[in-house]
């Protein structure tokens, strides 16, 4: 019997799968797009774009590892996201890796429709290169695309991955044309002020050279005929008069977990005949369509699931999460029994319709109907509601004030630059023209510099930074809330990076870990201590230990490096690339790299 289609028992998506390389492929581009971001996830996503693993897998849980992941793909890979909607991390967890993530990160600041309307940047998708491990020329792609914004949210979400290849015809296919559009539009999102603007727009000018050749296709025999719909950027708007193609239809099912009266009603407008018509969305928002009782089903999540962890959680250590409905699904079918299905990131509320970037994909849907989406989930998962017996009242939303002072604040023409004034102290100027407070005080804290914080004002200077502290990722609070923004800044010491890596791997031993590892894709093996003793050995004049002997301890780094050189050469200029950063003779020592150029020439890399 064929698997059902949305049942979340059986069809769950793993997100680290959807991102692994395809066999014998590797990353080689990747662009993202979210709306809210947490840079935990971020680093999660690098092991599996990089390493091929599950985001919770035991490699997450090593820095070698994240560190060894961070530098394979932090160069090939662009996250564009909300400007105000990053997210803030404990103190004790920002680790020195974070600041390797600066450069991938792209803030999107969209200009504010009237004095508090601000739309957001809010689709949700993935666009990646992979190369051949032994052909470079060799290429595969995906474009996924989600409900899910790059977080640790665990609510219920929607994803697609669509496949490309390469066609060789020179044939334009329409779909990848909307997709380059949206990429398009990406690059121009890139901050005048970003010191790498050049990088980034070579970057992106590279992906859309190499996708003007990829078609885009789906295996699913029940969804086919796809449509990619980027709204609000220019290349391909849409709004919610013309959404949804057909102009009637019988069946509407439709799940948002955030919606406007408005909206629905107009989603409505467009039913001919007297078929019953579902929705599904979160209790919190039943009071602003109380009014519409009786046009359709109403359903929320059942409590079992939305407070599932409240339940089982024995831990006072443990903070329950919430699940509740993320994802978005407008499920059609015509008077003449055609079914289409979008999903993506847009809601279906006014923010969602008529004022965000979104991006939906439209899916033709074949034996599979409305129906049988509902039927397929209603038992298990949803309580109906009765909407005449829902409260009016809508609570207030506290943190709306923080929200909007944030956005004004990214949307002015934040500048930074570092000042050195020697070699263990820098100030950072930071420069808000038209800065106005509105009344709400905020605060600013460098990302690594615990303890040191500032008003934030038009200009100010930020003194006494070491090298370490230094980031372009600054910490904002009102006192009660708190979110990360990101500053471009110029005159950034070319030693930070080395200063980030070498605080990672501190000593002779995390470097014999870091080099099994990119040898041996196991740091846990004994692997690494066999390279930590030959880093430890003295090859001037084989002291104490017999010249054979010695040898033969040399023998499995030797055989790994010649298989890497030939299965995998970039790995070996990773470990060179880090052998030359760290200047610390305690940990690579002169005979170490003696015997690494040794081995370099013998191999004639």
């Amino acid at each position: 019997m064929e698997k059902t289609t949305f049942e979340p028992k059986h069809n769950r998506l793993s997100y680290g799968e959807l991102l692994s390389p395809p066999p014998e492929f590797v990353l080689e581009k990747a662009v993202c797009t979210t709306y809210s971001l947490d840079l935990q996830t971020l680093v999660a996503s690098t092991i599996a774009l990089g390493l091929g693993e599950a985001t919770d897998s035991e490699l997450a849980k090593s820095p070698i590892n994240l560190l060894y992941a961070l530098q394979k793909v932090t160069d090939k890979m662009l996250v564009f996201c909300d400007s105000s909607h990053i997210y803030s991390i404990e103190a004790k967890k920002r680790n020195r890796f974070f600041g390797l993530l600066e450069k991938t990160v792209v803030p999107v600041s969209l200009p504010k429709k009237s004095k508090n309307v601000f739309p957001s940047f809010h689709p949700k998708c993935w666009i990646v290169q992979y190369k051949h491990v032994e052909d470079s020329t060799k290429r595969k792609y995906k474009f996924i695309i989600l409900s899910r914004n790059l977080t640790f949210d665990r609510s219920w979400d929607i994803s697609c991955c669509l496949d490309g290849i390469e066609t060789n015809n020179h044939i334009e296919d329409i779909q990848t044309q909307r997709l380059i559009g949206f990429i398009t539009f990406l690059k121009s999102q890139i901050n005048s002020n970003d010191p790498d603007q050049e990088y980034k727009y070579q970057f992106i000018n590279e992906l859309i050279k190499n996708l003007s050749n990829v078609k885009f296709s789906t295996d699913d025999t029940k969804f086919t005929d796809f449509e990619i719909l980027p709204i609000g950027t220019g290349q391909y708007d849409i709004n919610q008069d013309s959404l949804f193609s057909a102009s009637y239809v019988s069946k509407i099912c439709v799940m948002s977990p955030f919606v406007s009266k408005s909206v629905i009603k107009r989603l409505l407008c467009r039913v001919s005949g007297y078929y019953t018509q579902n929705l599904i969305t979160r209790e919190s928002e039943l009071p602003k369509i109380k009014s519409l009782t009786g046009y359709f089903k109403t359903y929320c999540l059942k409590d079992y699931i939305v407070d599932g962890e409240d339940i089982i959680s024995e831990s006072d250590n443990v903070n329950p999460m919430k699940e509740d409905i993320h994802a978005k699904i407008y499920f059609m079918q015509t008077l003449g029994g055609e079914k289409t299905l979008y999903i993506g990131s847009m809601n279906a509320s006014e923010n969602g319709a008529n004022r965000n970037v979104e991006l939906l994909l439209k899916l033709k849907a074949n034996n599979y109907s409305p129906d049988d989406f509902i039927n397929e989930i209603k038992d298990d998962y949803l309580k109906q509601i009765d909407l005449e017996s829902i409260s009016t009242d809508v609570m207030p939303d506290k943190n709306n004030e923080f929200d909007n002072t944030l956005k004004h604040l990214c949307r002015l023409d934040l500048s930074a630059d570092v000042i050195n004034l020697n070699d263990a102290n820098y100030n950072v100027e930071i420069s808000i023209p038209n800065y106005t407070d509105n009344g709400l005080k905020l605060q600013i804290t460098p990302f690594f510099a615990k303890g040191i914080s500032k008003d934030i004002s038009s200009f100010f200077v930020i003194e006494g930074l070491s090298l370490g502290q230094l980031s372009e990722f600054y910490i904002i609070t009102d006192g009660e809330n708190e979110r990360i923004i990101k500053i471009p800044t110029d005159n950034m010491p070319e030693g930070r990076e080395r200063n980030i890596i070498t605080s990672i791997i501190s000593s002779k031993k995390k470097l014999s870990e870091y080099i099994a590892f990119v040898l041996g894709d196991d740091v846990l093996s004994s692997f690494a201590d066999e390279v930590l003793d030959i880093i430890d050995g003295d090859f001037e004049d084989g002291n104490n230990t017999n010249k054979s002997d010695k040898n033969d301890d040399m023998i499995p780094i030797y055989e790994r490096m010649l298989k890497t050189s030939v299965t995998n050469p970039d790995r070996l200029k990773e470990i060179e690339s880090i052998i030359q950063m760290i200047d610390d003779e305690s940990i690579v020592t002169p005979d170490f790299k003696k015997l690494y150029e040794t081995f370099k020439n013998t191999l004639k890399l």
